[in-house]
């Protein structure tokens, strides 16, 4: 009920103003009251002329905006709508002159253009400050002065002094439980230079962080680049450790809503922060034709490429994808996933050991692969050191049995997921990648089959590896 008696009100509101103005403009128009029959006119269209104006803005949908939100957008809008009524009425004034003598009271349609400017002009200021006034009562309710910053709160510096500092500067002064107190902006924009956002001034460019860190007494630093670059992030970071600044960040406007950054989403800089960067585009024409209609068996299935893997593939509409995974739930999972999203492939889910010669064969011999990724392989350099045994069976061995099974049966292409650890290898685990790479490049010369190798880095967040690993022990 609340809401109903509010939007109605907002419509009485609207109403009177768009009445106001119109009866304004024919009293400025004349100058004082308006002759006879003007005043008659004036009262035969003050209601017409007022519903009008309001359907032009409803057509446009000004009475659905917010009016605390009002915006440059809205206020483009209102002016769009009102003019195009004054258009009507500008329209309705020709037709007067030529339907005058014709039609009875067509001359009560002829409106003065003086009036129908004027009424432009007053519509426009106060359909506008009706809203203006609201957003600023509002802000300024927003803006009373919450408990006092404890002396105990740490200096910070803001980086980046845009709609997500604004916001992150308006939240700080608002929650000083937050222990932060903003300081300063840091800016690389010329332009910004000495303002002052919410209160807060822009001292300047990152390059001068020391000279403004001294003069401010900032002991930490919160990003607030909405988009920053991984780059960005490290040359920032890199430049507060110099210093001996904390670093901090919050959100990127994507995660922050309805224009409020979540308070406990203001964060340490994390891994993923360091490593952002853009992403590499994929020559999907070139994968296409090597893909498209072929039949792609990619071994690993379950485990952290293999499965990103067959995500891929299944994009490029492959006659077939077959999953092969010793690894019963892994496989159980992937395979599931992928049905889902590709209801229409032929995707098989296929349990074994790239160490067993003759299940390897059965599933060759069912299926004919045509283009196979080999990503099966134990990884973890620790345990394979203590077992170089189980290292060299499955990395060199099942290596073997599906490359010869590739060039036994014919497929086109077979490409072999290494590692960097095989560039010199340190390591039992390198090592036996480092020979699974030479036995598929001699393999190679003598065979009708396409032989590659891809050697990875390290793959961030991928099971078992270095990143989870130190988030975990962090976090405890």
């Amino acid at each position: 009920m609340k809401r109903l008696l509010s939007r109605g009100t907002q419509v009485a509101i609207d109403l009177a103003i768009l009445s106001l103005a119109f009866w304004a403009a024919f009293f400025l128009r004349f100058e004082g009251v308006p002759p006879r029959e003007m005043s008659e006119r004036l009262l035969i269209l003050w209601p017409h002329a007022a519903l009008l104006q309001y359907a032009a803005l409803a057509v446009f949908r000004v009475p659905r905006y917010a009016w605390r939100f009002v915006g440059l957008r809205e206020v483009t809008r209102i002016l769009t709508a009102l003019g195009i009524a004054s258009v009507a009425f500008l329209t309705l004034r020709s037709a007067s002159v030529a339907l005058q003598g014709r039609i009875p009271g067509a001359e009560f349609l002829f409106i003065p253009v003086g009036v129908i400017l004027i009424n432009l002009c007053l519509a426009f200021l106060g359909i506008t400050g009706a809203r203006a006034l609201r957003r600023i009562v509002a802000e300024r309710r927003q803006s009373r002065p919450g408990p006092a910053t404890p002396p105990s709160a740490t200096p910070t510096l803001l980086v980046g002094a845009g709609e997500a500092g604004l916001t992150v500067a308006r939240e700080l002064s608002q929650h000083p439980e937050l222990g932060m107190k903003a300081v300063g902006f840091i800016d690389d924009d010329p332009l910004k230079a000495g303002l002052e956002i919410h209160g807060v001034k822009v001292c300047g460019p990152s390059a001068d962080l020391e000279a403004i860190a001294a003069e401010t007494g900032a002991r930490q630093v919160l990003i607030t680049i909405a988009r920053a670059t991984g780059r960005e992030i490290r040359r920032i970071t890199e430049r507060c450790r110099e210093l001996g600044l904390r670093v901090k960040t919050v959100p990127g406007l994507g995660e922050i809503v309805d224009g409020t950054v979540n308070l406990s989403a203001i964060r340490d800089i994390d891994v993923e922060d360091l490593l952002r960067r853009e992403p590499a585009r994929l020559e999907e024409d070139a994968i296409a034709r090597d893909i498209a209609g072929r039949v792609v068996l990619v071994t690993g299935a379950g485990g952290s490429i293999g499965s990103e893997l067959c995500r891929q593939v299944a994009k490029f509409q492959p006659a077939a994808l077959v999953l092969f995974e010793r690894a019963e739930h892994a496989l159980f999972d992937i395979h599931r996933e992928i049905r889902e999203r590709h209801p229409e492939l032929a995707a098989h889910a296929a349990i074994g050991d790239v160490c067993d010669a003759a299940r390897v064969g059965q599933v060759f011999s069912a299926h004919r692969p045509e283009v196979i990724f080999h990503a099966a392989a134990h990884k973890h350099v620790p345990l394979m050191e203590e077992q170089p045994g189980e290292a060299v069976k499955n990395n060199v061995g099942g290596t073997q049995i599906v490359a010869d099974a590739a060039h036994r049966t014919g497929a086109a292409v077979f490409a072999m997921i290494s590692t960097d650890k095989a560039v010199n290898p340190s390591s039992v685990m390198g090592a036996s990648k480092r020979v699974a790479e030479l036995y598929v490049q001699a393999l190679a010369a003598d065979s009708k089959t396409r032989f590659v190798t891809v050697r990875f880095g390290n793959v961030l967040g991928s099971a078992g590896s270095v990143i989870p690993i130190f988030k975990e022990q962090l976090a405890r």
